[in-house]
This record gives structure tokens, C-alpha cells and sequence, in this order.
């Protein structure tokens, strides 16, 4: 599931449809296979190796050449789960996609990684100025200190986000009062937002701005695919912008110590 989640993100995030038929086939291709192969899938090398090989058969002056090799590229940053270890491979690429040509696309994907490369930098800052508007009111952060808060990025269309309600759904009612849960929602149906969060989960803080992947925490959080996961300590201190990895695990650290503090190895 995980290689379909990410094309999906691919094909909504770049011109991936721009690309030539066998173009995009090759690399859909690519991405079931390697997710296939342990050896490929949690192996970052293999898909960095594998854009400078794409980025070398490419014709130097393809307008398809920064399409590709941001796909491979961040298909291998994708196997770090914990955000510091992709701070530097994201530098590196925004520094190699500047080296291939300063195209409107290019220049696209730079500004997308320059959000992550931030946001990043913004783990372990306070965020207790954060007020994000719900459909029941403002749900300002400052007055849950003392609670985990959790950012689920997410949309009623999403299948992959409504196959994870029922895992926020249990978080929900292990921890009750010690966890808020905020849903910052791309859906552009208010309706069909309203009704599904009123029949699953009507005690969580709905975020519904209407305007899609414009919404304003979507960048603030460099969230380029759904579901996915901030973390708030109950300090009102950002923890973890890829809470969606072991989020059992990581809640239950910030419930009972106020850190995330399981084997960071398992996360890189």
C-alpha cells in the first residue's frame, strides 16, 4: 500500500502527467518494484543511485529531466522516518534540482522542499501561538497545554486517510482528555466533511478552510501527501512532523513522559 500512497502523492504534487507514457510508466514500475524488494525499499541509496542514472539517460534539455529525478530522489528520503535525518538529503536535492535548470517546474519543486527543509528546522520550537479555525469555533493551542495535541492532515476522499480514522478513533478513546485531536481537512465539501467526522468522531476540532492544498497549515507543515501527522508535547512544544510512523508508540511516549522517546533507531 505504502508505493500506491506515494505515487498517488506524486501524480497530485507534479506534472507527473506531463511526463511520456513510457516515461511514467518506468518509474510507477520502478516504485512497485523496489517497494516489493526489502532491499530496495528501505535502502535510500538505491533510489538516490537510481535518479542520478535516470538524471544521466535523460536528454540534458527534457523539461522531463527535474520531474524524474525529484520522483526517485524523494522516494529515498521518503525511507527516513525521522525528520532530521531527512534535513540534509533534502538540502542536497534542492541543491541538485538548481544544477538542472531553473525551469517553472524546477522552481516548484524547490519552493516545496524549501517548506519541508523549514518546517523541519521548526521541530522543538513552541507553537502555543498556533489558533487554527474549526467548524465549532478556534481551537487555540495555548489553552491545551498540559494535552498531546495531534495535526491529522486529511480529506474524506483520501482512502488512506479514512482507513486510519479508526486507528485515531482508538488514540481517542484510550487516552480521552489527554489527547486533542485537530483534523485539518483539504476537503472543499463542507458537507461531506461535517457529516462523516458526525457519525465517526464528533468530539474532534474540525479545520475546514475550503481551500484545498492552499490551506495555509498544509504549508506551514510541508504536508505534500495525506494522511500525515503532526505532534504537539504537552508544552505546546512541534515534536514530529511524520507522527503517522508508530503513532501509537510516539503518543503513548508524549502521554506518559512528555517526549518521544522510543528506539529512535527503528526511525533512523
Amino acid at each position: 500500500m505504502k508505493y500506491i500512497t506515494f505515487i498517488i502523492t506524486l501524480l497530485l504534487t507534479t506534472n507527473l502527467f506531463a511526463l511520456t507514457e513510457a516515461m511514467k510508466n518506468q518509474l510507477i514500475q520502478d516504485l512497485k518494484e523496489g517497494d516489493k524488494d526489502p532491499k530496495k525499499k528501505y535502502n535510500p541509496n538505491y533510489w538516490f543511485d537510481r535518479a542520478h542514472e535516470v538524471a544521466d539517460m535523460t536528454d540534458p534539455f527534457s523539461p522531463y529531466k527535474s520531474t524524474l529525478f525529484n520522483a526517485y530522489y524523494t522516494r529515498g528520503i521518503s525511507t527516513f522516518q525521522k525528520p532530521q535525518s531527512r534535513l540534509k538529503h533534502y538540502t542536497n536535492l534542492v541543491s541538485a534540482l538548481k544544477k538542472i535548470d531553473n525551469s517553472d517546474t524546477t522552481k516548484r519543486f524547490i519552493e516545496s522542499h524549501q517548506r519541508k527543509i523549514n518546517a523541519i528546522n521548526n521541530i522543538n520550537t513552541d507553537v502555543s501561538h498556533l489558533s487554527i479555525p474549526t467548524l465549532s469555533g478556534t481551537f487555540n493551542v495555548s489553552e491545551h497545554k498540559g494535552k498531546v495535541i495531534i495535526l491529522d492532515f486529511f480529506a474524506t476522499w483520501c482512502r488512506p486517510c479514512v482507513s486510519f480514522t479508526p486507528k485515531i478513533e482508538a488514540i481517542k478513546t484510550k487516552y480521552g482528555n489527554k489527547v486533542e485531536v485537530v483534523v485539518v481537512s483539504l476537503d472543499t465539501n463542507k458537507d461531506a466533511l461535517v457529516n462523516y467526522f458526525r457519525e465517526k468522531l464528533p468530539t474532534l476540532h474540525v479545520n475546514f478552510s475550503g481551500k484545498a492544498w492552499d490551506n495555509e497549515l498544509y504549508g506551514q507543515y510541508a504536508i505534500s501527501g495525506i494522511p500525515s501527522i503532526a505532534l504537539i508535547n504537552k508544552d505546546n512544544i512541534l515534536v514530529d512532523i511524520n507522527g503517522r510512523q508508530w503513532l501509537d508508540d510516539k503518543v503513548e511516549d508524549l502521554v506518559t513522559n512528555n517526549k518521544v522517546q522510543v528506539n529512535y533507531l527503528k526511525y533512523n
